[in-house]
């Protein structure tokens, strides 16, 4: 079984040695075990909502151990803060499902790691033919120079093609991870109607025209969070992620602005139809 997970085309998590990698410089973060198993399941879950039991079995419980619901949010700010460290939070986002659990969203197509690693230790083809055999007579001198004059440009021109091809296919690989990078998303303040009191809202640039969108994400927002929730740190910064699928609304609630290393955000997801 392989250690290595990769998530998207960004980042590959370690299980053994528990760090979370940058693909394209080598970059990385060490997790805790139970930040590591629990991120783990979420990306085995495809997208799918991992409630705070599942993660606390998953991350404490199979171990033996007990605990509360507050190592589940130290734990998925553990998470998030290595996504930003990495600078990959954009690709990947960890969101809060309100009175659900907890979503991994990844933007980007996933490295087939097992692959590459059947390919790697696919044993050599046995390119050389022996002078004897059990059964045959040594072969004659001028025999074997001939052999050996034909095997060595044999080798010569699987050489050059293999380089052909290995070339060919280092350009195409460098082709796709520069068409697949993750663009670092850049917000600016949006001053539309609905904004609770005292907040700021950012948007991405580029996405004015989504008001509609806008305008039911903070709707949504106001009434599961703010309405429902009673909580008495109120967020002065929303930031609303407008990804390119259809099939959900989300946010990021922050009581500092979003790059500020002690934020304090948290994620909220919301089903649109």
């Amino acid at each position: 079984m392989l250690n290595n997970i990769a998530i998207g085309s960004s980042v590959i998590l370690d299980l053994q040695a528990r760090t979370l990698t940058r693909v394209h410089d080598g970059k990385s973060v060490t997790l805790p075990v139970s930040a590591c198993n629990c991120l783990k399941a979420l990306v085995e879950a495809r997208e799918q909502v991992l409630s705070q039991e599942q993660l606390m079995d998953v991350g404490w419980r199979n171990s033996g151990v007990e605990v509360t619901e507050n190592s589940i949010r130290v734990m998925i700010n553990k998470i998030r803060r290595a996504l930003v460290t990495l600078e990959v939070q954009n690709s990947i986002t960890l969101l809060t499902v309100t009175r659900s659990g907890y979503l991994l969203i990844i933007r980007e197509p996933s490295i087939d790691l097992n692959q590459n690693a059947q390919q790697a230790e696919a044993p050599a083809p046995l390119n050389e033919i022996p002078a004897t055999t059990a059964d045959q007579s040594p072969i004659p001198a001028n025999a074997r120079k001939k052999l050996a004059f034909s095997r060595e440009w044999k080798r010569r021109i699987f050489g050059g093609f293999s380089g052909i091809v290995l070339g060919t296919l280092l350009g195409l690989f460098i082709s796709w991870m520069a068409k697949n990078a993750p663009e670092p998303v850049i917000f600016t303040r949006w001053n539309g109607t609905g904004i609770p009191v005292n907040t700021e809202v950012w948007i991405p640039v580029g996405h004015r025209s989504d008001d509609p969108m806008i305008h039911k994400t903070l709707e949504l927002y106001s009434d599961y969070a703010l309405k429902r929730e009673a909580k008495s740190d109120k967020a002065s910064y929303l930031y609303i992620t407008l990804g390119h699928s259809p099939k959900f609304l989300g946010l990021i609630a922050c009581l500092g602005p979003l790059h500020d290393v002690e934020n304090n955000c948290e994620s909220y997801y919301f089903r649109y139809h």
